[in-house]
């Protein structure tokens, strides 16, 4: 899916990705975007994009409602950086996602 090869271009550009994976009881987490113990760009580079990636090489994207724009618009609005483009790739995402619930 292009969108996340853009999604993880975006967050290497604003110096978001991370070359340390977080432990893995953090990526056990049950809170919604792992937000207890993770920040939303780890959650989006060691979750969301491995887990959608694994969906598409099974064929297997189930029906469901995406809205992580959201919530990336108030966790990046905290880290001071232009993230513009960042999360217009999110919303893109999400419409995507969505766009299979929907259409």
């Amino acid at each position: 899916m292009p969108l996340l090869h853009s999604l993880s271009g975006e967050l290497k550009q604003l110096s978001l990705w991370s070359d340390i994976e977080p432990p893995q009881e953090y990526l056990l987490s049950t809170q919604p975007f792992c937000c207890d113990c993770l920040p939303l760009e780890q959650w989006l580079q060691f979750i969301f994009i491995p887990k959608i990636l694994d969906m598409l090489k099974m064929k297997n994207i189930p029906c469901f409602q995406c809205g992580i724009s959201p919530i990336a618009e108030e966790a990046f609005k905290k880290l001071n950086i232009d993230s513009r483009s960042l999360l217009n790739v999110i919303k893109d995402i999400d419409n995507t996602i969505s766009g299979n619930v929907n259409g």
